[in-house]
């Protein structure tokens, strides 16, 4: 990847194994990762990257565990 792609927040994605979201700021990572198998979706985050985010920034998580409580 290059400088300029890594100054459009291109490894602020998210991703669940198959499918890649991230910014359309990076054709050669987007191609690297097509490449790989993974399908690419790209989102433009203007008003994310204006703040200092991404898309990683916009996602909520749901599938982490709560850690357990020790007793």
């Amino acid at each position: 990847m290059s400088v300029e792609e890594a100054s459009t927040f291109a490894l602020n994605m998210i991703s669940d194994g198959s499918t890649v979201t991230m910014t359309t700021g990076a054709p050669r990572l987007r191609d690297t990762l097509r490449e790989r198998g993974l399908d690419v979706v790209r989102a433009r985050h203007h008003r994310a990257a204006q703040g200092g985010g991404g898309v990683r920034c916009t996602a909520l998580t749901l599938d982490n565990r709560l850690p357990s409580r020790a007793r």
